[in-house]
């Protein structure tokens, strides 16, 4: 395989995804002899026949299928270099697609974020919120270039670069006046399995730790990926809100403190997740040692 022209990729995609060569011209404005010449082109450059064309029909190969499961990647590996190349010739940066969970969004990004608008101030990100299980196989598939937040073990499994960044500790907190507050450090826990709970999901594995030594556990009864929306939550009702200790301030702020007696001896490692070749990027470079040097005492 001697290299892959961007414009075939595409074209192959829209051939391989809608079935017919019919219906990939037209989406991609093309008459369809074009068309066919340029697949033709395309399995000439690889050496491999991409569609069996029996019966008028066309059938992807077993080369077609390995083709297809790489060819976003390949795509968004493409347009990193494009854009690589474009930072060299006049600092033009293009969009990147980045995705993070609350804590990182709220707490953890914006506190490194002015720092790297003024190193690269024609660089852009949107970063939306979303959990790590849809973040990483949307990176996989190349719809997402990076995701901020828990690391969850199986990421090592697909792939993809990790950067660990910080080790949170898993806190337990309730409205400053909440009733658990009055009981004594030893009693805490136990108590806690008397209240509601809440948390960015429901139960995180929490359960079993709470039971050990709790007479009951109410269980969790909302899952909420927002810190406001928990500390709204927490502020008007009985509820246990367990967090990171990340968050702290930003509970405190609104009335919401940590429950001293409630240890939870549990961690979470969170930080980067992204293609390896994405760690060459400068603004991502920078990006994650700013983040470094901030928080290197966690």
């Amino acid at each position: 395989m001697r290299f892959l022209l961007s414009r075939h990729l595409s074209q192959f995609i829209a051939i391989y995804d809608l079935g017919s060569l019919r219906a990939a011209s037209s989406i991609l404005g093309l008459t369809q002899p074009a068309l066919s010449k340029s697949l033709h082109q395309f399995e000439n450059l690889l050496d491999v026949v991409l569609f069996d064309r029996t019966g008028g029909k066309l059938t992807p190969t077993p080369f077609a299928d390995i083709l297809r499961m790489r060819a976003n990647i390949i795509l968004k590996e493409a347009e990193f270099t494009a854009r690589e190349i474009e930072v060299i010739k006049d600092n033009f940066y293009k969009p990147m697609a980045a995705s993070a969970g609350p804590v990182w969004l709220a707490e953890i990004l914006p506190m490194v974020l002015p720092a790297l608008y003024q190193a690269y101030p024609k660089f852009q990100m949107g970063i939306k919120l979303e959990g790590a299980g849809t973040s990483l196989s949307k990176i996989q598939s190349g719809d997402l270039d990076m995701y901020f937040g828990f690391i969850p073990e199986s990421v090592e499994q697909k792939g993809l670069a990790v950067i660990s960044l910080l080790n949170l500790r898993m806190t337990v907190y309730a409205r400053r006046h909440h009733p658990i507050h009055q009981e004594s450090p030893g009693r805490q826990l136990e108590m806690a399995g008397e209240y509601p709970w809440a948390g960015f999901g429901l139960g995180d594995g929490i359960e079993n730790t709470v039971v050990k030594r709790a007479s009951r556990f109410k269980g969790f009864t909302y899952g909420i990926e927002s810190l406001l929306g928990l500390a709204k939550l927490a502020q008007q009702t009985d509820h246990i809100v367990i967090s990171v200790d990340a968050v702290a301030e930003t509970f405190a702020d609104h009335d919401i403190v940590e429950v001293k007696g409630v240890d939870l001896d549990k961690y979470l490692m969170s930080g980067v997740v992204c293609r390896a070749s994405l760690l060459n990027f400068s603004p991502v470079k920078f990006l994650i040692e700013e983040i470094r040097k901030r928080y290197s005492s966690h």
